[in-house]
């Protein structure tokens, strides 16, 4: 492989077009198995408050409390991060206020303003889960995805980049193939991951 002229396979069009038809069908049977879940859009410019050094050493602090609390088990520890979370409750209520305040003094139309921001607050999306997603669907398609990728593209990985990569690697290259795993062997891989 050494020796392989790896810039003339990667010019042109037909190794992009082998990738990109292997990655489509990839992503098609995760999408079989594994269906989309629709997430609530945030919008990164609703409040600062969240990004000033203040609020970011606040919550460095309560992890700290909440993982002395977690091994120790101390009282005081527990009465520190009570009174710790309601300091960055505050100050994340005011920082809320003041981004609040200040859409209200630069909009035009004032109370259509309030209005916008009463709705914002008081109207709390809903993020749709799926409900039918289980740990079976997941494990299948991990179990499944290399004969089914492999059975699908068949014929359609001889195009000009594997044709170029056939000139120049050894017989015992030419495939690329997905062996099929057991939903048992994905589970002790997970568990290891732990």
């Amino acid at each position: 492989m050494g020796n392989t002229d790896w810039n003339s396979i990667l010019i042109g069009k037909a190794a992009e077009e082998s990738y990109n038809h292997f990655f489509n069908e990839q992503k098609h049977w995760f999408d079989v198995y594994i269906p989309e879940r629709k997430k609530k859009a945030i919008n990164k410019n609703k409040y600062h408050i969240f990004d000033s050094e203040k609020v970011k050493q606040i919550r460095n602090t309560l992890d700290a409390i909440d993982t002395i609390f977690k091994v120790i088990r101390l009282n005081g520890a527990y009465v520190v991060y009570k009174k710790c979370k309601e300091i960055l409750r505050r100050k994340i209520e005011f920082g809320k206020k003041q981004h609040h305040l200040g859409l209200i003094q630069e909009s035009d139309n004032k109370i259509k303003t309030v209005w916008n921001i009463i709705k914002k607050e008081v109207t709390k999306p809903v993020i749709a889960t799926n409900t039918n997603l289980s740990a079976d669907k997941l494990n299948d398609f991990f179990a499944n995805v290399g004969e089914k990728v492999n059975t699908s593209l068949g014929s359609q990985m001889s195009d000009k980049a594997m044709q170029l990569l056939e000139k120049s690697l050894p017989k015992t290259d030419l495939t690329f193939t997905l062996h099929t795993t057991s939903a048992f062997e994905n589970s002790n891989i997970i568990s290891r991951m732990k």
